[in-house]
């Protein structure tokens, strides 16, 4: 989503499976969506977007959610609401090891979300947004795709930029399911900054 000077990316995951679940993410993005007039901070958005949803989601219910603001200048902040903390792969070949910001979505109205700083990125420098559904895959023997194998695959196809990233994460995942069907829904989103 665009904002004054840059651009918010967004991944999120809702509990459940189905319509209800469809219904949920389909509410939360137009609500995001409101969120964004004002051109508020991450941390606010994300506040008014848990306390619109906690209003109406059933007690089982919730929803994980990441946002990351990145700036035309290189700046970079991010929120995660019980989700996975972005990957961010520099170009210099080192990672940014990142934690979750806050509680899930929809559990408490008054719950509090800041977002955290990044240092600037730099052309090269790669984010990766996903959902969990990437890295719990499992191969026939019930082994995890895991973090790890993402971030390998991130350091050996970044010299592609943000696409090769992309296609090899997927090819990745597959290739570790093996055949089998994905128990969950496998979402990955890359950005690349490709100017200074």
């Amino acid at each position: 989503m665009p904002v004054s000077g840059g651009i918010d990316l967004v991944v999120g995951d809702v509990s459940g499976h189905g319509i209800g679940a469809a219904l949920l993410m389909s509410t939360a993005r137009a609500f995001l969506r409101a969120l964004h007039v004002g051109g508020a901070p991450p941390g606010e958005v994300v506040g008014g977007l848990n306390r619109l949803l906690e209003q109406d989601m059933a007690d089982d219910t919730f929803m994980s959610l990441a946002l990351c603001r990145l700036g035309s200048d290189g700046s970079a902040s991010y929120v995660a609401a019980g989700h996975e903390p972005p990957l961010i792969h520099r170009a210099a070949g080192d990672h940014d090891v990142l934690d979750s910001t806050g509680l899930l979505l929809g559990l408490l109205a008054d719950e509090r979300y800041e977002s955290q700083g990044l240092p600037p990125l730099v052309p090269g420098d790669l984010l990766v947004l996903y959902t969990d559904g990437m890295w719990e895959c499992q191969a026939p023997d019930g082994e995890q795709f895991g973090v790890q194998r993402m971030r390998d695959a991130v350091a050996r196809h970044a010299a592609g930029g943000a696409p090769a990233v992309r296609d090899a994460l997927v090819a990745g995942a597959l290739a570790h399911l093996a055949g089998k069907p994905p128990l969950d829904d496998m979402t990955v989103v890359v950005a690349e900054r490709v100017t200074g």
